[in-house]
């Protein structure tokens, strides 16, 4: 199997916790256990389709632990890419990756400009209208605030319209944020294909909050020992993260015999995949290099 890369334009430790994988539960993971056969020709036009094209068109973004890249080979890692791998191989076809942000990704599923997103996507209810998910994880979201910072000591803090949160632009953390806090200011920003943060901003106080996915709490609580990680420090927001999602693929509405394949394909890589996200959730891959 080989990889190929396209890139378009717009486009320390972690361990998932028995009270993190009973939510996961309750949300719909697949179960380890079943076997991933690939369904026969004339079951799935998505499948004969990429078959047939010899390619699974891959849209992927960075964001870790889920997915990485090497900053000196730009290599990509981690469980996103390892699933890839294992369906292409799996349906005996190459992998084409293609860079989107996270604006733009699930409109370019729609778009068909690639078969399956593998990048990992929080399920929103928003998401879930428009595309279906084959989900593999769990987190949510934790926030960064100056440690001088009075205005904001709890997450009840955050729905006041003198507050502002620093989000990314179509992401599925400031979906599931704008949703849970309406009175919130809402300072939306279109986040850079390869990842960026923006605790800067709030150290220079043009923000008074900006969210992280709360695998990355820990990372940021080390790099800027001036912010505080609310709710209750990096450790207790990684067990308790607000607004927990569902983290996965994403594919196009209208082939269930697909999604019942992918959802073979994590089942029996799931082991694997918790591996693989405890392992790039250290600081020895979150760090920058």
């Amino acid at each position: 199997m080989r990889t190929e890369i396209q890139t378009r334009k717009n486009g320390l430790r972690f361990v998932l916790s028995i009270a993190c994988i009973g939510i996961a539960g309750a949300i719909g993971f697949s179960n380890p256990g079943s076997a991933a056969e690939v369904p026969p020709k004339g079951k799935s036009p998505t499948i004969d389709r990429i078959k047939q094209s010899g390619t699974l068109r891959a849209g992927i973004n960075v964001a870790l632990p889920w997915l990485g890249q090497n900053p000196t080979t730009r290599e990509f890692f981690g469980p996103s890419m390892d699933l890839g791998k294992k369906i292409a191989d799996s349906l005996g076809v190459k992998l084409e990756l293609t860079t989107s942000a996270s604006d733009v990704i699930v409109a370019g599923l729609q778009a068909n400009q690639f078969d399956l997103a593998i990048a990992p996507l929080f399920a929103t209810p928003k998401r879930r209208e428009v595309v279906e998910f084959v989900t593999y994880t769990i987190a949510g979201q934790c926030y960064a605030v100056r440690k001088d910072n009075d205005k904001v000591k709890t997450l009840a803090d955050l729905n006041n319209p003198a507050v502002s949160i620093g989000t990314w632009t179509g992401s599925g953390s400031e979906q599931a944020v704008k949703a849970k806090y309406t009175n919130v200011t809402i300072n939306s920003i279109v986040m850079p294909v390869g990842g960026a943060n923006r605790m800067e901003e709030v150290m220079a106080k043009r923000i008074d909050a900006a969210t992280l996915d709360s695998a990355r709490a820990h990372l940021v609580e080390h790099q800027f020992p001036q912010l505080k990680i609310i709710p209750g420090g990096a450790a207790e927001c990684i067990k308790n993260p607000d607004v927990p999602t569902a983290i996965g693929m994403a594919l196009a509405k209208g082939d269930p015999e697909f999604k019942k394949y992918l959802e073979a394909v994590v089942a029996e890589m799931q082991p694997a995949i918790n591996a693989s996200i405890e392992k790039y959730s250290s600081l020895e891959y979150m760090l920058p290099k």
